[in-house]
């Protein structure tokens, strides 16, 4: 028959590894030593943390519009939107028109219109298959890659965008998976 110690041992031990597979629940530092070598699902490809860490910077020609598939959170000046689920337009004037570049966010189903005209953060970006071209800048690990003319596809990306329309470029920089340059 089974000892209750050798079964509580086995349970308390079934426990540690779900903790460090998931890598969900803080660790305390004195555990973090142990446990940490046995993560082994955020190293293998496409693993725990959503694929490969990326920046992506783009110099869009004209309009490039956004869509996350979760809400985000934006960061503008002073403001912050909480929650907010729509599109995000880089709205960059044509060299005729005499304005300046904006940030647009237009909630789904809404009447909620907004304008930044300074850098604008999006936070829990979540794309799907999105593809990028134009001057593109791209740097992960131990590789970069620039183009004046080029064109980057990824199947999906989560992580973080910053918009600026005085500059007129979009950085994005998280995770990407089935990362495809030409």
């Amino acid at each position: 028959m089974l000892d209750w110690r050798v079964l509580a041992a086995s349970f308390v031990a079934l426990i540690v590894i779900v903790i460090a597979i998931s890598g969900n629940i803080r660790i305390p530092e004195g555990l973090s030593g142990i446990i940490d070598p046995l993560n082994v699902i955020g190293r293998l490809p496409g693993g725990g943390s959503g694929g490969e860490e990326i920046a992506i910077t783009f110099w869009p020609e004209g309009n490039h519009s956004l869509k996350s598939k979760e809400a985000v959170t934006v960061y503008s000046g002073g403001a912050v939107i909480y929650g907010f689920n729509g599109e995000i337009t880089l709205d960059a004037p044509g060299a005729a028109e005499l304005r300046q570049a904006t940030v647009l966010l237009k909630e789904d189903g809404s009447p909620l219109h907004a304008a930044f005209a300074t850098n604008t953060v999006i936070d829990g970006l979540m794309l799907g298959k999105t593809g990028l071209a134009g001057k593109i800048s791209m740097a992960s690990g131990n590789w970069n890659y620039t183009s004046e003319n080029g064109s980057v596809t990824f199947s999906s990306f989560s992580g973080q965008a910053l918009i600026s329309p005085s500059s007129g470029i979009i950085t994005l920089n998280g995770n990407v998976t089935g990362l495809d340059k030409k």
